[in-house]
């Protein structure tokens, strides 16, 4: 411990605070640490503590306000407006957002100020989480400042940071060369119901750069209430910039020396509750987008030379697909090499670079990001001929693509675009090929060619779950089962993923799926089919006992279809709020062939229908012949941002399919014995 204090002291700056263990603190400067003592300078006054009587020092930078000690000593304004304020009418929330200031700055030399100021009451048990928070910025490239971070609780007492509740911690640290994005975490203290948490931070970054341009894209307000947001703008005279407003009036403009302030402020914004499928908040705040004046076409022509110079791929690696003619089973070949030997990196650009390393860095590596491995795999394919195109992609998640400010900082990632509508995003192992993530499809994307695309949807057909069962009825209300399950998109990616595991855990994984889906199941056998062929769906076969199937009453026998799962809970509303979002669109299928047993025939089952609304299709066909039942069912969602008013047919639909899987199947006995099943 005597080393570590000793480390300390050589850095140490004013306002050093001392802790006993007996809980005592001092605010003051630590003078020496001697072989038993330590000397600490508290106002005029020089003190000493035993080695062991010091539980630990903490050496800190003095910051704004670190000497106040109750409300009475605070001179900030801001701050002595939000004591003053009175919350009676926002009930139910768990803070409070009474103020927050972001502060942009741009000089003549491109240099950036980034200053955020935040106060914000708690009142309410899940608010005291805010106290934990963070912000991300990059060492080699901006410098970071923690202004203060206190709090005033309500006893009136003010508690200001330590340091060790503050951590630069990496966003990845592993492969070293993607470390490069860091993020501040801070705790504030006095975190209690009735506390405001006050705190600032500035980033300041030299100049912007070809890659990481001028660009700020800001939600105001919040989930909880807020009652002022403010964002300001200040630029040089002559400078100009771009800016998109949703939902918030256009700035005030003000001429200070030789400089612009431009200012928006969104007052009284009341927040919003937590309905199901609701949209991700960038559709639901309002917006303010800035940038500097640019086009697509010219942000690609630059991009493309930053590229230029590193997309060559190593013969040797085109060499290994020398032997493979079928050009289908080649693109299969590299395709699946790509996605399977370079090991993803999960960072998307804004997180560490737009710009990919070049092909022989990856291969050398075998790791790279998502936008790493689409640009090797998009290089591999012109080598070998294929007419294959890059897009950049901003993320759906997010609000999509901003067109009126046009920026290179949009952009999360890249797909491969392999003729005029196969996408491939070689970032999952497991995944289907032609799978892209939910966040960038139904986008708009920047093409290597300079061209904004349109990223379809991929759901249908190339997102379907299907299931066909055979059902034999058994005794004392059990069953047989023999199913086979075809699964694509986001279900084969989970289902893949079992290829890494041991025999057994792969079973016992598989146990787990069928019997989330078929309750009171007990498996006997399964087998996995192409998990190892991004080009085919995955096929699980199995075969399994369920125990209460069916209920015998009288001459009757009852039973409801197996795994058709499907529920109300989503549309348990009566109106929404807010419009419907759906990430990602998909459809499931059931196809059933139930023997019906010897000396019964049918009295009831459900009748055939059809169903639509804008974002949910459902149908349904039954029938009975040659002594069985055949049941179909396909259930289709449709990815994309609804209306509110589609709500109520899609509350139809939705309500129509936890029908179907409540609904019985009736047999009626027609002889005198009873059924013991076979």
């Amino acid at each position: 411990m005597k080393a570590i204090f000793v480390f300390w002291a050589l850095i140490s700056l004013s306002g050093d605070r001392i802790y006993l263990t007996d809980g005592k603190e001092y605010l003051g400067k630590l003078l020496k640490i001697g072989d038993d003592s330590v000397f600490f300078a508290v106002g005029d006054s020089t003190m000493s503590f035993p080695l062991e009587d010091v539980a630990s020092i903490d050496f800190k930078k003095k910051r704004e306000g670190d000497e106040w000690k109750s409300a009475g000593d605070i001179t900030d304004s801001l701050l002595l407006w939000a004591l003053s304020g009175d919350l009676s009418d926002f009930q139910g929330a768990g803070y409070v957002n009474l103020h927050r200031l972001r502060r942009i700055v741009i000089g003549r030399d491109t240099s950036i100020v980034f200053k955020l100021k935040r106060i914000v009451r708690i009142t309410g048990e899940r608010g005291k989480d805010f106290a934990n928070r963070s912000f991300l910025f990059f060492p080699e490239r901006e410098k970071v400042s923690l202004d203060f971070a206190r709090a005033v609780l309500p006893d009136s007492r003010v508690v200001s940071i330590r340091d060790n509740a503050i951590e630069d911690v990496s966003v990845i640290s592993r492969p070293a060369l993607y470390d490069k994005a860091r993020r501040r975490k801070f705790a504030i203290p006095g975190a209690e119901i009735g506390s405001i948490l006050d705190y600032s931070y500035t980033i300041r970054r030299e100049r912007v750069t070809p890659d990481r341009p001028l660009y700020f894209d800001l939600s105001l307000g919040d989930r909880e209430p807020f009652i002022r947001d403010v964002v300001e703008v200040e630029i040089p005279a002559g400078f100009r910039i771009l800016h998109r407003e949703e939902g918030l009036e256009g700035p005030d403009s003000t001429l200070r020396g030789n400089s612009i302030l431009y200012r928006w402020i969104v007052t009284d914004h009341r927040g919003f509750s937590r309905e199901p499928l609701m949209p991700p908040p960038a559709y639901l705040l309002p917006r303010l987008t800035v940038g500097m004046p640019d086009s697509f076409e010219g942000i690609m022509r630059r991009y493309r030379n930053l590229v230029a110079d590193s997309s060559d791929v190593p013969s040797e690696f085109i060499d290994r697909f020398k032997g493979i003619a079928d050009r289908d089973s080649l693109l299969i070949d590299v395709y699946t090499w790509v996605a399977r030997n370079i090991k993803t990196v999960p960072l998307t650009a804004d997180r560490f670079s737009i710009v990919p390393f070049s092909p022989e860095a990856v291969l050398e590596n075998s790791f790279g990001t998502p936008l790493d491995k689409s640009f090797l795999l998009y290089c591999v394919l012109k080598k070998l001929g294929y007419h294959a195109d890059f897009v950049l992609v901003p993320d759906r998640s997010r609000g999509g693509l901003i067109e009126e400010v046009p920026s290179l900082s949009q952009f999360k990632t890249a797909l491969v675009l392999l003729g005029d509508s196969l996408y491939l995003y070689p970032a999952e192992a497991d995944a289907d090929m032609g799978y892209v993530d939910p966040r960038f499809q139904g986008v708009k994307g920047l093409s290597l060619r300079g061209e904004l695309v349109r990223i379809p949807f991929l759901g249908g057909r190339k997102a379907e779950d299907s299931f066909y069962l055979k059902v034999r009825f058994d005794s004392d209300g059990g069953a047989k089962v023999e199913l086979r399950e075809e699964a694509k998109g986001r279900q084969a990616l989970e289902l893949r993923g079992l290829r890494v595991l041991s025999p057994e855990e792969r079973k016992k994984r598989v146990e787990e799926r069928i019997g989330k889906l078929f309750p009171s199941s007990e498996l006997q056998n399964f087998r996995l089919l192409n998990l190892d062929d991004l080009s085919e769906p995955v096929v699980l076969e199995a075969e399994f006992s369920l125990g209460d199937f069916y209920r015998e009453l009288g001459d009757y026998i009852f039973f409801r279809l197996p795994g058709l799962n499907y529920s109300a809970k989503e549309v348990a509303l009566e109106k929404r709020r807010f419009p419907i979002y759906v990430e990602e669109g998909g459809s499931v299928s059931h196809r059933y062939e139930i023997e019906i047993p010897e000396g019964y025939e049918v009295k009831y089952f459900p009748k055939s229908a059809n169903y639509e609304s804008p974002l949910q299709r459902y149908s349904v066909v039954v029938r009975a012949k040659g002594g069985k039942i055949f049941f179909e069912d396909s259930a289709e969602r449709l990815p994309g941002l609804f209306d509110r008013s589609s709500y109520r047919d899609f509350k139809y639909v939705v309500g129509k399919m936890s029908d179907a899987s409540k609904s019985w199947i009736a047999l009626r006995r027609t002889d005198n014995l009873k059924y013991k099943g076979r």
